[in-house]
């Protein structure tokens, strides 16, 4: 992607472009640094950010019922500070649920904190009324059943189902209101405009206009990860965005015994998921695709780095590389 830069028509400075894959890089160094040195801290780091995000979604969406907005109703949840719109809030709530999920899930014991947060966070998601996020958890659900088929997989599909039946009857709107929100015509417009440019794209930040016809809708954003690393490097860079997730979910198919593998792979796939009908920054600053993306790979590496090196994460396991 710092390739592209050569050709891409962003009005943005290169210096200030070429900084955004050196963030991620860092990022990522980091959490290697860290499953060498201290391999228990990030664990208990993520594990407190969680406690926080549970605590913070429930006092956000309790000052938002304070304010007079009904429960699920017409208005949906935004959140406040730096999550100021729902899709914002949908995505940094919906990161943690999924970790809450798969904690739970690779728990060996029963454990109730992983329950209490990932129903706060549940009722926050579904009071943002986005839909991404939802599909994104159903999905994630069903790799944590894939990875470990037992009792506990059986009781999350059961409850997966209930729930699912429970929100069409009493809160269709918020999967039904809204349709397809224009998503299959911005990627019919967005794989024309690849088809022209289809080796090494336009280039990384690259000023795309997608203008649906019949409307006078113009988008700047295709709406999907994947079809934005399209764009922008061509099926040079979306075969080598393939060959990154598929390496990291061969290594956790493997590893599946592995409770810290279990946790990154259930994030890396809500992510996963959760891209393909939201975003465009696969590579920026911090903000919330870091979420979706670099945060669950850098915890990929530290999982793995952390088995590789005997020190692990406290829990005991086996590996295949």
């Amino acid at each position: 992607m710092t390739l592209t830069l050569l050709w891409t028509d962003s009005d943005t400075s290169a210096q200030s472009l070429i900084k955004r894959p050196i963030y991620v890089l860092v990022l990522l160094l980091s959490a290697a640094l860290l499953a060498s040195e201290r391999p228990q801290l990030l664990s208990r780091t993520l594990r407190a950010a969680g406690v926080a995000a549970a605590i913070s979604g429930a006092l956000s969406y309790g000052y938002f019922l304070y304010n007079g907005h009904g429960m699920f109703g017409n208005e949906r949840f935004s959140g406040y500070g730096a999550l100021y719109n729902p899709l914002l809030s949908a995505h940094v709530y919906g990161f943690f649920a999924a970790f809450w999920l798969a904690s739970w899930f690779a728990a060996r014991g029963s454990l109730a904190a992983p329950l209490i947060c990932l129903a706060f966070l549940s009722v926050v998601i579904i009071a943002t009324g986005s839909r991404t996020p939802l599909l994104a958890l159903s999905t994630t659900a069903l790799w944590l059943c894939l990875l470990n088929v037992n009792r506990r997989s059986l009781m999350v599909i059961l409850i997966g189902l209930i729930l699912g039946a429970g929100l069409l009857y009493l809160y269709p709107s918020a999967i039904m209101s809204r349709g397809l929100s224009y998503r299959p015509d911005i990627w019919i417009e967005a794989l024309k405009l690849a088809n022209e440019q289809p080796l090494f794209g336009y280039g990384y930040e690259h000023q795309l206009l997608l203008e649906l016809k019949g409307s006078d809708l113009i988008f700047n954003d295709p709406h999907n990860i994947e079809l934005a690393v399209l764009l922008a490097g061509g099926l040079v860079g979306l075969v080598l965005w393939t060959v990154l997730y598929t390496i990291a979910l061969v290594y956790s198919w493997r590893n599946r015994s592995n409770p810290a593998v279990v946790i990154a792979s259930a994030l890396l796939i809500f992510g996963l998921v959760a891209g393909l009908t939201e975003g465009r920054d696969f590579l920026s600053r911090p903000k919330e695709h870091w979420f979706l993306i670099w945060i669950p790979f850098a915890l990929t590496i530290s999982a793995w780095i952390g088995a590789s090196s005997g020190k692990g994460n406290g829990l005991e396991s086996s590996q295949r590389v």
